[in-house]
């Protein structure tokens, strides 16, 4: 494990596996940071693309690859233990955990090459708000659909991506903002929203004509 007060870390040496590919190092790509909760934690991959033929046909797994992050006071690197042997794809991994609001960008690097992603840390989840204009629906119809994400000291936490679960007589259509249901076969319906280990609840009646 990282210390708190540090702002890297190597998360294990594994140069054997590497050296095939070190001197063909071209780019390292980073999985996508995403959102990570204050006291939470996500995981980070990584893996690295090379020249040549041996690139069209592999990557670097650069499992001994440095991690660094630009504020350890917004979030801290967790060491992940070693992949198992009989891993098939292994690729440099490290935990991102979160401890106060706000961004960082986390940096993995070997020989020289560098790749990068963003986290964002925010307030801890208390819970999720999900309203409609009406809770009583004919089918047929459609209405848009309200979320507000709630921190844990009360103030709504924006631009978080929810996923949309509904059971009952109704569609939730959600890629585009505002979601939105529709009502299409009679009965009582749930719509729930989540986020991680956070969920909200509608409930709706839909009525035949």
């Amino acid at each position: 494990m990282c210390p708190a007060t540090m702002t890297s870390c190597k998360v294990l040496d594994m140069s054997d596996l590497n050296e095939a590919f070190s001197s063909n190092l071209k780019s390292i790509s980073v999985s996508s940071g995403g959102i990570v909760e204050v006291g939470d934690t996500i995981r980070l991959d990584a893996s690295g693309s090379v020249t040549g033929l041996i690139g069209i046909f592999s990557y670097a797994p650069i499992l001994d690859a440095e991690w660094s992050i630009s504020d350890p006071l917004v979030a801290r690197l967790i060491a992940v233990p070693p992949p198992p042997p009989e891993d098939s794809f292994p690729r440099a991994q490290v935990l991102v955990r979160g401890l106060q609001p706000g961004k960082v960008t986390v940096f993995a690097e070997l020989h020289g090459v560098r790749g990068s992603a963003e986290v964002r840390v925010i307030q801890r989840i208390d819970h999720i708000d999900i309203r409609a204009s009406r809770d009583t629906l004919f089918v047929g119809d459609t209405v848009s659909i309200i979320t507000t994400v709630v921190g844990a000291n009360g103030v709504p936490v924006t631009d978080i991506p929810l996923n949309f679960e509904a059971s009952g007589g109704v569609q939730v259509i959600w890629y585009s903002a505002p979601a939105r249901v529709i009502a299409s076969a009679s009965g009582p319906a749930t719509v729930t929203a989540r986020f991680r280990n956070a969920a909200g609840t509608l409930n709706l009646t839909v009525l035949s004509h």
